[in-house]
């Protein structure tokens, strides 16, 4: 995560990669995505829609003025989505 945080583009251990290789098996951290709004000077994280005829929805509330900060947050986000997809799958049957 450390290698991740201080070299978001890499180059990346051979560990690391595999991380988020199945990072990105998941299905909801596939749909997280980020944006370019405004060419190389603001990004923003986005969620694509399961019905891809429908529009991104774009997270306007935090922006980013460079790449690596947007893709540390995106890998975050992924992070979070697969600990609740995690916790929901272990949870015992009523």
């Amino acid at each position: 995560m450390e290698e991740y945080l201080r070299r978001p583009k890499g180059p990346h251990s051979p560990e690391l990669q595999a991380f988020l290789k199945s990072l990105l098996g998941e299905r909801a951290s596939r749909n997280v995505i980020i944006v370019n709004l405004v060419p190389f000077r603001l990004w923003a994280l986005a969620t694509l829609p399961e019905d891809r005829s429908l529009r991104v929805r774009i997270e306007r509330d935090r922006l980013f003025e460079n790449e690596e900060d947007a893709e540390r947050a995106l890998l975050l986000r992924r992070l979070d989505l697969r600990a609740a997809c995690l916790s929901t799958r272990e949870r015992p049957a009523p």
